[in-house]
This record gives structure tokens, C-alpha cells and sequence, in this order.
């Protein structure tokens, strides 16, 4: 990533008096449209009258529950993107926790969508965390994409891991739309056209990690190095997780 767009970040970052605060884990959900035209990403637009970033394009995404932990689903996340979900988390570090960082990652795509990633449930498999729509949550079409620390001095922090998923993975969509309101706008967008769209520094950040990773991987089957953004030593850093 070109040191410019970090040093935004990290401008962005420096912003706020420093608060004592440890992030909390979260994940979002970028889901990826195969359009004649090219490749499609899915933003939703935050309400305007929301306090956090109203009125920006962003990924589905929010932080983990405690129930997540124990959400059954129909397949596992992949080998090698659970072996880095565990070796980024240091103490505490557990297949258990990655498991809920990847449920957060469906959950919080349905309640902000109505979309749920998944496949036809079968006997024994939870719907719950879909209204019971009769679709099972799959972590297994999931792919670990990248990770952002909310640096201190923020209100709130977060310790998010970002996923990508195909279209083609969605199971089914609740009727009405999306049990919360917090989108007043979802949008599907080249690349190109999210530079029209008014997005935080971060979500910026990883549609270019996206569109980078499709140009040498372009089916997302490649077993390759994520990158993680974080604050070291005052400096708003990349590292890659191997």
C-alpha cells in the first residue's frame, strides 16, 4: 500500500485525544459480484442521522457478540484463514473465537442487508441468527481478507477482520429487507465508481486491497499474505500476516 494512503489514515487516526480503550473484536463482510462489466462490490449507506460516520459508504460489519461463539453452520471457515485468525489474536487466541469472528462477520450482513450467506438448511443446523428463513450460515465460501485495528484515541475501537465472499454465495434474502436500518442505501459499484462515493479513510483502504488481490488471485483461491493495519510507535503501519 502506497506510504500516501497510509499517512491519511494515520491522520485520521491522530485526530482524537487518546482514550484507554481495547479494541473489540469485529468483522465485515464484502461481498463481490461477477458483472459482465467487471467485478462489483456492496456498500450500504449510513443513515444520516446515525452518530457514527452518518451518511458514509460502508462494508456490513459490526462487532462480535458473546452468542456468536456457539452458532452452528453448515461449513467451516478454510484451513489456512483460520490458521491466520488464530496466530493474529496473541493471548487468548482460540478456533473458538475465530469461529465468532467469522459468524459476526454473516450475522452482521444479515441484520444490515437481509442477505444471508449460506446454503439450505438441514436437520441439526441453527437458523437463528437468519429469523429462521431456512437458511443455514456457511463459513466455508468465505475468504480472510484483511485486518484494521482502531487506533487509541477513539471512542469506540475495534479489532476488525474484513472477509470477502462471492454473490454467488448468498442462500437467500429475508422479505422486507433488513431487520436493522441502519443502511438507508445499498449500492453496488465498480471500483472505479466508488471513488465518487463518500467512504471512511479505512473502507478506501481495503477496496484497494481488494481490487489488488483479484488482479493476481481473481477467483480468491490463492493462499496468500494478509495484510493488517495498526498504529506502532505512534505511525499508522502495514504488516502482513503470512
Amino acid at each position: 500500500m502506497k506510504r500516501s494512503a497510509l499517512d491519511a489514515l494515520e491522520a485520521n487516526s491522530l485526530a482524537a485525544k487518546p482514550v484507554a480503550l481495547r479494541p473489540r473484536d469485529a468483522a465485515s463482510l464484502i461481498i463481490l459480484d461477477r458483472s459482465p462489466s467487471g467485478v462489483r462490490v456492496l456498500l450500504g449507506k449510513r443513515r444520516a442521522d446515525l452518530k457514527f460516520m452518518p451518511g458514509q459508504f460502508v462494508f456490513p460489519g459490526g462487532r462480535t457478540d458473546a452468542a456468536d461463539r456457539f452458532t452452528g453452520v453448515a461449513g467451516q471457515l478454510p484451513a489456512d484463514d483460520l490458521r491466520k485468525l488464530i496466530a493474529g489474536q496473541g493471548s487468548g487466541a482460540s478456533a473458538n473465537r475465530s469461529h465468532a469472528i467469522g459468524v459476526t462477520a454473516l450475522r452482521e450482513c444479515y441484520e444490515e442487508t437481509g442477505l444471508m450467506v449460506g446454503r439450505p438448511a438441514q436437520a441439526g443446523i441453527a437458523t437463528a441468527i437468519y429469523g429462521g428463513h431456512g437458511v443455514a450460515p456457511d463459513l466455508s465460501t468465505l475468504r480472510y481478507l484483511a485486518r484494521a485495528i482502531t487506533p487509541p484515541g477513539r471512542v469506540r475501537r475495534f479489532d476488525t477482520r474484513f472477509f470477502a465472499v462471492w454473490r454467488d454465495s448468498i442462500g437467500g434474502e429475508r422479505p422486507g429487507g433488513a431487520p436493522d436500518q441502519e443502511f438507508s442505501e445499498l449500492r453496488w459499484a465498480s471500483f472505479a465508481e466508488t471513488a465518487n462515493l463518500d467512504c471512511p479513510a479505512i473502507t478506501r483502504t481495503i477496496l484497494s486491497v481488494i481490487e489488488a488481490r483479484l488482479i493476481v488471485d481473481p477467483l480468491l483461491t490463492d493462499v496468500v499474505a494478509v495484510p493488517e493495519y495498526r498504529m506502532r510507535h505512534g505511525r499508522f503501519v502495514c504488516e502482513m500476516r503470512d
